[in-house]
């Protein structure tokens, strides 16, 4: 027996041993022979065995071998022996780093997969979300009445909207701009007719509350500058909650009490004649019946009753009087007040001249007469003002 280097793994083997216990390759003939011319072969005895890595040795004898029939040889046992049952094989530390390598390998790749599939669905949802984005933004531009807007839409979304939405927000882009011009131009002119009109161009036009507001201005500004019942009345009719309604409604209602219509300044001049129509025909019924019960002023007296309008026009008629007339001017002033709704009072002046008899005597007196006609066309007060000759 004996004891060589195994080419492989340079180990120490006993051409005995099946196999290398450092590499574990196949200890064959051909092996022994082509190693058997290049090195020498050691007596057993003579070389105790290397052991570099711990090894389960196992003494066992040699069994005797029977040379011929009747010689028996015994064979001292051999140290350090291989046992007949195949050692557990190490592996090769070469064989080691190339599995390492490639189950490294292995998972690199599986790793390059999981990540190519995470950035392709990272991919697909941002792509998704990108269009929604453009989606709605595209629809938010369209609605807008600000150029900055869609500018910002086309600016952000140039390169990646679809060529249609792209179109429809430059045509956008430019109604606008030229109903910016046609908008500069008509706040130039600032008339109601060109207001109007561009209203009528643009009825979506995001200054619809600024024209409309502008136009209930120059109406009531034109309303003030007639400043008559009709102008304010016209105002009222195109303007039901206008900005100047209250305003309107008090203008009118001013007027309606400074502005007398000829109807309401004859009817009070035939109020004031009916009553001295009756104190110069010396008839009580007919001069209480123009009378209110009792009027807030006679001759400077205050709450004066039926029976002071009597004792009044008693006192005219002296003893020596043979006769007595007043004669009355048109009303020379005129003013109305509102007493209750829609109740009115006119408050008169009239020129009058009483001429008396005393018997071939007749004298003449010049007065002003204040009087106050009530709602229901009745004297409610009176008062005399004596005029001098100059007056």
């Amino acid at each position: 027996m004996a004891i060589f280097k195994c080419p492989e793994c340079g180990h120490m083997v006993s051409d005995k041993a099946p196999r290398c216990p450092g590499c574990g390759i196949e200890i064959t003939p051909e092996l022994l022979a082509g190693k058997k011319d290049n090195t020498p072969q050691t007596i057993v005895e003579d070389i105790q065995p290397v052991v570099e890595e711990p090894q389960v040795i196992i003494k066992q004898p040699v069994v005797e071998e029977s040379i011929d029939d009747e010689e028996t040889v015994s064979v001292r046992p051999v140290v350090n022996a291989y046992p007949i049952e195949e050692p557990v094989k190490p592996m090769a530390p070469r064989q080691q780093t190339e599995k390492k390598k490639k189950n490294n390998h292995i998972a690199l790749i599986i790793s390059l997969v999981v990540a190519a599939v995470i950035c392709g669905l990272m991919l697909y949802f941002y792509q998704k979300a990108s269009d929604n984005n453009e989606q709605q933004d595209y629809l938010v531009a369209m609605k807008s009445q600000n150029t900055l807007t869609l500018q910002s839409y086309l600016d952000t979304y140039q390169n990646s909207a679809p060529a249609e939405h792209l179109d429809a927000i430059r045509s956008r882009l430019e109604q606008l701009k030229i109903a910016g011009e046609e908008w500069t131009n008509t706040l130039v002119a600032n008339s109601r007719s060109q207001y109007e009109a561009y209203l009528q161009s643009h009825p979506d036009t995001p200054h619809k509350a600024f024209i409309l507001n502008k136009i209930d201005s120059l109406d009531w500004e034109h309303a003030k500058g007639l400043d008559n019942v009709e102008a304010y009345d016209n105002y009222l009719e195109q303007h039901p909650s206008g900005r100047y309604v209250t305003n309107a409604e008090s203008a009118t209602k001013k007027l309606r009490l400074t502005l007398i219509e000829p109807e309401e300044k004859q009817n009070a001049q035939n109020v004031i004649k009916h009553f001295f129509q009756a104190f110069n025909a010396k008839d009580k019924t007919r001069l209480l019946a123009n009378t209110t019960p009792v009027m807030s002023s006679l001759l400077g007296e205050a709450g004066a009753g039926s029976d002071k309008v009597v004792e009044f026009m008693d006192k005219m008629y002296k003893e020596d009087v043979t006769n007595l007339n007043w004669y009355l001017d048109p009303i020379n002033a005129i003013e109305k007040e509102e007493i209750g709704s829609g109740e009115y009072q006119y408050k008169i002046q009239v020129p009058a001249r009483l001429r008396v008899a005393h018997g071939n005597e007749v004298t003449e007196t010049r007065y002003r007469i204040n009087a106050t006609i009530s709602p229901d066309n009745k004297v409610s007060a009176l008062n005399l003002v004596k005029l001098s000759e100059s007056e």
